[in-house]
């Protein structure tokens, strides 16, 4: 994230964004700069654990075809789960 998220002021409008968006289901995953430039496995790993659970969580699961495991866009960027 960038710096303004660290300041007083970023965090309230953060938490006030996710907080919105948690009320129509949405969830926010939040990671650092540093996370994504040092450690992308590590983050793709943790956004695949997410989408695994709300898939497994889900009455009706809804599979996006730009985030199914093996499909081009989810290749494209992150390094496939182990």
């Amino acid at each position: 994230m960038g710096g303004q998220h660290y300041e007083d002021e970023g965090k309230e409008r953060d938490e006030l964004r996710t907080m919105e968006l948690s009320r129509v289901g949405v969830e926010i995953l939040r990671f650092s700069d540093n996370e994504i430039l040092t450690n992308l496995e590590g983050v793709c790993e943790v956004i695949q654990r997410v989408i695994e659970k709300k898939r497994a969580n889900s009455p009706s699961p809804q599979s996006s075809p730009h985030w199914e495991r093996g499909s081009k866009e989810s290749k494209k960027n992150c390094p496939p789960p182990s």
